[in-house]
């Protein structure tokens, strides 16, 4: 590993997370502008470079799969620092939006921060400030991400305990979810500045907890019926390859993933709202087996959906678009549902 970083010089920072990590004036400038001041004083051959993987109303779950896609992985080889945020997603789709289940919270939580001990990576995990008197649980997610960084050895920047501590609530009230944008952009480029200042993860052994994790896309799964179109689609933040799945396609899971459990679906629905907005107009797809039915929607934003229900395939798993508007059996995180959608 160090040869690879000598020869290839490059040190990449790499940004998981929400809205807030998206937003543009916020983190993510912050971070590019304090690299830009690095760089300045740096040997072109120990320039950093930073990627942004953070994706709006997104759980653990979504920066973990970042983690796992072929595509980063090159890019993670030659990282030297990963920070992370995803508390006030998962506080906000477990009480609200998509109501996903406290465990299944937990679990993605535990599952990012393994994985992310696995890499031997610096980490900084920022637990940003939210509350909602009538979230019952958010203390419960909250302290789950306290307790990795505390198991793993991670860095903690805790602004839920500031903002608790200092009596900031007051401020917090103004700016809700979205954290403000100039605070934000200081704290992104401080801790881009001290990029040499955090601290490795701890040495300790621990038996591994992670299942196996497969993606797997439609072009990779059996054609039964109709086809599949292929397309790049991008704007000023995300580049993808979309598959588009037609009124008539029916795709089946291959025999080899029987037995594995669907944790997630990313999509991305092309288009723009003839009226609303773009959160409530969606579309939906139905995933069924032997045993169970899942009707999921997606609005028309790139979006990781997390599977509220346990999915398990079966050796007759398919999937088609729900052109018959059958009622969606759970929620979706950033879709709205429309007063006629019945749940």
């Amino acid at each position: 590993m160090q040869k690879h970083l000598k020869e290839n010089g490059k040190q990449n920072i790499i940004l998981l997370g929400g809205s807030n990590s998206v937003m543009v004036n916020g983190l993510q400038k912050g971070i590019r502008e304090g690299i830009t001041k690095l760089n300045e004083r740096k040997d072109e051959k120990e320039q950093l470079e930073f990627y942004n993987f953070g994706l709006g109303s997104s759980i653990s779950f979504q920066n973990l799969y970042e983690l796992l896609r072929e595509r980063n992985q090159e890019i993670l080889k030659n990282t030297q620092l990963i920070i992370t945020e995803s508390n006030i997603n998962e506080i906000g789709n477990h009480h609200g939006y998509s109501k996903i289940p406290l465990e299944t919270i937990i679990r993605s939580i535990e599952w990012l921060y393994e994985k992310l001990h696995s890499l031997k990576k610096k980490v900084v995990i920022l637990l940003l400030p939210y509350m909602n008197p009538s979230f019952i649980n958010q203390q419960i997610i909250d302290n789950a991400h306290r307790d990795c960084a505390n198991r793993y050895g991670f860095n903690l920047i805790d602004m839920q305990t500031t903002y608790k501590k200092d009596n900031l609530w007051n401020f917090y009230g103004c700016w809700g979810s979205h954290q403000m944008a100039s605070l934000m952009k200081t704290l992104g480029k401080n801790i881009a500045m001290n990029f040499n200042n955090f601290l490795p993860p701890n040495n300790l052994l621990m038996a591994s907890n992670l299942p196996q994790f497969e993606i797997l896309s439609p072009e990779n799964m059996e054609l039964l019926v109709g086809d599949i179109e292929k397309k790049e689609l991008k704007n000023s933040a995300f580049c993808e390859n979309i598959f588009r799945i037609a009124n008539n396609t029916k795709l089946q899971f291959p025999q080899k993933y029987q037995g594995f459990h669907l944790i997630g679906l990313h999509a991305w629905n092309e288009g723009k709202p003839k009226s609303g907005s773009v959160y409530n107009t969606y579309s939906s797809i139905m995933i069924f087996n032997t045993q169970q039915t899942l009707i999921k929607s997606s609005s028309l934003i790139r979006l990781f959906n997390t599977i509220n229900m346990d999915f398990i395939i079966d050796g007759k798993t398919f999937i088609e678009f729900n052109s018959q508007s059958l009622p969606l059996t759970e929620l979706s995180e950033a879709v709205i549902i429309t007063q006629d959608t019945q749940i």
